[in-house]
C-alpha cells in the first residue's frame, strides 16, 4: 500500500538533492520488523547515578525513524526518482507542513491497513455459527 504526498521543501521548490527538485514523496506501509526497528532506534540506555541503568524512549526519534523508513521514493515532476528509505539528514529539507503531511499519510496508510484487516476478519466469520470462524 502506497500513497503520494506533494511537498514544497524549506525553500518552496521541493526537496533538493544534487541538481534535482523532488516534489512528490511516495510513502509505503511498514512491515512489523521495520516498525520494531524504528521503535528500537528511539530507545537509549542511560546510566543514572544512584538509580542504575534505565531505558529511555524518545517518541520524536521513533517518529523520525518511521518517516525515513516509510519513504519508498522521491519523485521529480518529470519522473526522475530517488529511492527510499531516506537518510534522517534529508528531513531538514522538508517544511513543517511537509512534515505534517508525511505523518498524516503514514496515519492514513495505517488506518486503511487496519480497516482492511478488520473487514477480512469479519468476512471470515460465519454468522450462522454464532460468529465463530
Amino acid at each position: 500500500m502506497e500513497t503520494r504526498v506533494t511537498v514544497t521543501g524549506v525553500e518552496g521548490n521541493g526537496i533538493v538533492i544534487g541538481e534535482r527538485h523532488y516534489t512528490t514523496v511516495v510513502i509505503r506501509q511498514l512491515n512489523a520488523a521495520e516498525l520494531i526497528a524504528a521503535a528500537e532506534a528511539g530507545e537509549v540506555l542511560k546510566i543514572m547515578p544512584g538509580a542504575g541503568a534505565i531505558l529511555v524512549h524518545s517518541a520524536v526519534v521513533t517518529l523520525r525513524e518511521r518517516i525515513c523508513r516509510s519513504v519508498a521514493r522521491l519523485e521529480t515532476a518529470d519522473g526522475q526518482e530517488h529511492p527510499g528509505p531516506l537518510n534522517k539528514s534529508f528531513l531538514a529539507n522538508f517544511s513543517s507542513t511537509d512534515y505534517d503531511r508525511l505523518i498524516d499519510a503514514m496515519d492514513e496508510i495505517d488506518a486503511a491497513a487496519a480497516g482492511a484487516a478488520k473487514r477480512g476478519a469479519e468476512l471470515g466469520r460465519n454468522e450462522g455459527a454464532g460468529g465463530e470462524t
